[in-house]
């Protein structure tokens, strides 16, 4: 563990420490965890925007599965089939 040392004005060393007192921790415990969380935010960051990615590419699969359940199975008696590869690309599924 690293010591570090900070250089703040007393005011806000005397109010700081009086918070931690009052919240049953020290001021060295309250600076160590910003510090970590300061530390986590990219981590965060990076895992919220791969999981709204992720929601986004269910999403685009729902509305990929419900075009597919609309689209008729037959036309003129002869089955249509699944989607060709054009027809994702023309109508923008993809």
């Amino acid at each position: 563990m690293k010591n570090i040392t900070l250089k703040i004005d007393d005011d806000t060393h005397l109010r700081a420490r009086l918070r931690a007192t009052k919240q049953g921790t020290s001021l060295s415990a309250v600076t160590r965890q910003f510090l970590q969380d300061y530390a986590d935010e990219e981590d965060r960051q990076q895992k919220e925007k791969e999981e709204a990615d992720r929601l986004e590419r269910v999403q685009e699969l729902r509305e990929l599965w419900t075009l597919t359940d609309e689209r008729p199975q037959h036309s003129g008696g002869k089955s249509i089939g699944p989607f060709h590869r054009d027809e994702i690309y023309d109508r923008g599924l993809r």
